[in-house]
């Protein structure tokens, strides 16, 4: 049984106890009732009560009349923090009532707003194991909308939220800090799923959409969210900073993943669409998910620096994979798709994505700047590959398909993948990087073309060919 497969085992495992708790014992279902901040059917009561009867299912009934504003739900204002959650097993449901028709992607039925708290305050602060928070809108908060702290949080589920936005998904309402925020050994946690309904709307936040930060923030997974974008992924609104951070040696999570519904759409955030940054963090994965497009990969919501970031000495990430599920497309972003920066930033591969097109792979969905940045010293990456379904296609970008570049970046490795039509040079080596690399072509200042062939496709300058291999 692979790592997914235990984890995934792990969850359902515990979804499964906690609704054999609530069959049989009616008295672990906590309900509230009014939108008051203290007492009797309040949210703060059901917290404090689970947090001494582990199992504990709290759900919503707020009378129809006390349920104002905004979309219609009912809104609770806490006026200062809510308490810790710290009950094993919590499950914190405000869930819509089913309606009609299809599934919907999300239903919230609850706003849970912050305005009145004051500074550095987070929505919903989990410390604890194998705890449900689904349905919920959080926005507003001085601090993160959810925490997941501490190295035994583990196991945990946010699905089914909105979180940053107003209850209808289509505009800011945002929490001051991050949408999310991973840390502090917080490990094998779950933000949304594969399940219709699952996935949640983290947008609108000031910071970060999603933080996995810390060693020991490891194993967790980020998959089937929108993170940048409206509720109907067509527009952005907008995180201030990355839509998803993982940083300070946080290892081996994964970011959306091969499976149907695991993508996530990373998109119109205020840097970069992904960062995985600094020493440690190692061997990350992400896949599958459009990062820089709607949701129908056919037209640009921007992240406004690169789709994917990876620098600061961070090792043997991938991004891609030779699947088609596993497949990124990571397009329409003001700077490069992807860039590799920094001195031992090493050992990573970008394989199998669309870089620069649509979702189709044919249709122009250009990144800004180059497609693929390798610079600062990074060595030992790797771009595409020798085997079925490695290649990357990269094209359309407004500068260069592939740029290597800076004394010191060395034994990179670009091979097997598909260039073309973008606005400068297919590869472009430069500032002392082309005689690093070299022993890669042969001795070659540029790329060593096998088999080239000119291609009907328009192209943004004449010179760019399209090249099936390089060595």
């Amino acid at each position: 049984m692979n790592r997914r497969s235990i984890f995934q085992f792990a969850a359902v495992a515990a979804c499964a106890l906690s609704v054999s708790m609530v069959r049989g014992a009616p008295s672990s279902i906590r309900m509230v009732t009014n939108t008051a901040d203290a007492g009797p059917g309040s949210l703060r009561e059901a917290i404090v009560w689970a947090d001494i009867h582990p199992g504990t299912v709290i759900r919503f009934k707020i009378p129809s009349e006390t349920a104002a504003g905004r979309g219609s739900l009912p809104i609770i204002k806490p006026l200062s923090p809510l308490p810790i959650i710290s009950g094993a097993r919590t499950v914190i449901d405000g869930t819509a009532p089913a309606t009609a028709g299809p599934v919907k992607r999300i239903t919230p039925g609850v706003v849970i707003n912050g305005a009145q708290i004051a500074p550095k305050a987070c929505g919903l602060h989990l410390e604890a194991a194998q705890c449900v928070i689904k349905g919920l809108v959080i926005n507003g908060f001085s601090g993160s909308g959810i925490e997941l702290f501490g190295p035994h949080t583990s196991e945990n589920r946010v699905e089914g939220c909105f979180i940053g936005t107003d209850p209808t998904g289509d505009r800011g309402d945002g929490n001051r800090s991050h949408g999310i925020d991973i840390a502090l050994g917080a490990n094998h946690n779950a933000i949304g799923g594969t399940a219709p309904g699952a996935g949640n709307v983290v947008s609108g936040n000031g910071d970060r959409g999603v933080k996995l930060f810390g060693a020991g923030a490891d194993d967790n997974v980020v998959e089937g969210n929108i993170i940048g974008a409206n509720a109907a992924g067509d527009a952005a609104v907008m995180n201030g900073k990355n839509g998803v951070d993982i940083d300070g040696g946080a290892k081996n999570n994964i970011i959306g993943g091969a499976a149907p519904g695991a993508r996530n759409i990373i998109s119109g955030n205020g840097e970069r669409g992904v960062l995985i940054a600094s020493p440690g963090t190692n061997s990350n994965s992400v896949a599958g998910n459009f990062i820089g497009t709607n949701a129908a990969g056919t037209a640009a919501i921007p992240n406004h620096a690169y789709g994917i970031d990876i620098e600061g000495m961070s090792q043997l990430n991938t991004i891609g994979g030779a699947t088609p599920g596993a497949r990124n497309l990571i397009s329409g972003n003001t700077q490069a798709g992807v860039k590799i920066y920094g001195f031992e930033t090493m050992f990573n591969e970008i394989t199998g994505n669309y870089i620069g097109t649509d979702v189709s792979g044919t249709r122009p969905l250009g990144n800004g700047d180059n497609g693929v940045d390798i610079a600062g010293g990074a060595g030992r990456n790797t771009v595409g590959g020798s085997q079925p379904g490695e290649a990357n296609r990269i094209a359309f970008n407004g500068a260069d398909g592939m740029r290597v570049y800076d004394a010191g970046t060395k034994d990179n490795t670009l091979e097997g993948n598909d260039v073309y039509a973008n606005a400068r040079l297919g590869i472009e080596w430069a500032d002392g990087a082309a005689d690093r690399n070299s022993h890669l072509n042969n001795h070659f200042a540029g790329p060593f073309l096998t088999r080239a062939r000119t291609s009907t496709r328009p192209t943004a300058a004449p010179h760019n060919k399209r090249a099936h291999r390089e060595h």
